[in-house]
């Protein structure tokens, strides 16, 4: 080979700026393409141990999640819903999703969820309904712990649903401060103690089974 030939393809200029694509390449084969919106979400998958890939569709290479299971945008491209039904999810209620400024309505039901429910669902500010129902699929997978009372900075909340889960303690005082809460249902837990009042005229239904409180209030 040409003595010039050989110095041109072995300069170290041409040598550095080979390195420099060699790395840009690798760094931008692994980055998310997807919006903020969708990176919390993208996290919380990550922490799931799902046997199905029940979430296949939150792919990172999307721009937006609003194609994803599950997840619903209104006309400006913003996730106003979650929601996730009977999928095997083995993981635990998000407390990551503050970024969502949007988002309404929470539903995560009959996903064998497990743990607490987390102090930070309370700063998901704009929250209209949460459904974290039947969540106790079998004795080794319960969403287990008390109602955080963070929920009563959800000014906004309407309903709650939490029936069919292994939620103890006493039912909070807090939830009274939700003034906007027109339908709870916390059945077949281990709450005790009382029904906080709630403002507003309507009808409750109270019954009382052994240890096991049965509650449905729905207030029109």
């Amino acid at each position: 080979m040409d003595e010039t030939v050989r110095y041109r393809l072995f300069s170290p200029n041409i040598l550095s700026f080979t390195l420099v694509l060699l790395i840009n390449s690798l760094l931008f084969s692994t980055c998310y393409c997807i919006d903020e919106q969708g990176q919390p979400l993208l996290t919380w998958k990550n922490s799931l141990n799902s046997p199905t890939d029940a979430l296949k569709t939150w792919n990172p290479a999307d721009s937006i999640p609003c194609k994803w299971l599950g997840i619903h945008c209104n006309t400006n491209g913003e996730v106003v819903k979650v929601s996730l039904k009977a999928l095997e999810l083995e993981g635990s209620v998000p407390s990551n999703f503050q970024s969502l400024k949007s988002l309404k309505i929470l539903i995560i039901s009959s996903c064998n969820l497990t743990e607490t429910i987390p102090k930070e669902i309370g700063e998901f500010g704009e929250l209209t309904f949460i459904d974290l129902s039947d969540n106790s699929l079998s004795v080794h997978n319960l969403l287990t712990g008390s109602i955080p009372r963070s929920f009563e900075k959800l000014e906004k909340l309407q309903g709650l649903s939490l029936w069919n889960n292994s939620l103890e303690g006493a039912i909070p005082d807090d939830l009274g401060n939700c003034t906007e809460l027109t339908y709870l249902d916390i059945s077949i837990n281990l709450l005790t103690g009382s029904i906080p009042r709630i403002d507003g005229d309507g009808n409750l239904i109270f019954s009382k089974h052994g240890a096991f409180i049965e509650v449905v209030i729905c207030i029109t």
